[in-house]
């Protein structure tokens, strides 16, 4: 029942069956090397080749239920200090979900993860510059 201008409304239900599913509750850790091997903006004369570095993410469901078409979109790495102001340029070379090779995007379709799984994702890149 529910009051409705001072007036008690009841309206009859039937009963029925309500099914409640459990909830997926994802953590996600990114992870990348400290350090980042290419050319060294400090040997005018010398350009040092680039070393492929890894950019990877992990997901884990700790909920008890099913995460459902789970797809990140990442971005670029971004730089967070260039006192120098150089131009640093990066490119993704591979990617993978767990141990298969996807089509090299920032884009990872990951699909279902059942509860208790931790699924992971890498993408291998290069930079113009070293860094870290």
């Amino acid at each position: 029942f529910y009051v409705l201008d001072s007036e008690e409304v009841t309206i009859p239900l039937l009963p029925t069956r309500i099914t409640v599913l459990p909830d997926p509750s994802l953590i996600v850790h990114y992870f990348w090397e400290k350090y980042v091997f290419a050319d060294d903006p400090f040997t005018a004369d010398i350009v040092e080749p680039s070393t492929p570095f890894t950019l990877g993410i992990a997901i884990k469901n700790q909920g008890y239920g099913i995460a459902r078409a789970v797809r990140i979109i990442s971005a670029q790495p971004e730089i967070i200090e260039n006192e120098k102001g150089l131009l640093v340029e990066f490119k993704i070379i591979g990617a993978s979900i767990g141990h298969d090779q996807i089509i090299p995007s920032l884009t990872v379709n990951f699909g279902n993860i059942d509860p208790n799984k931790t699924v992971t994702a890498r993408w291998s890149m290069i930079s113009s510059l070293q860094g870290q």
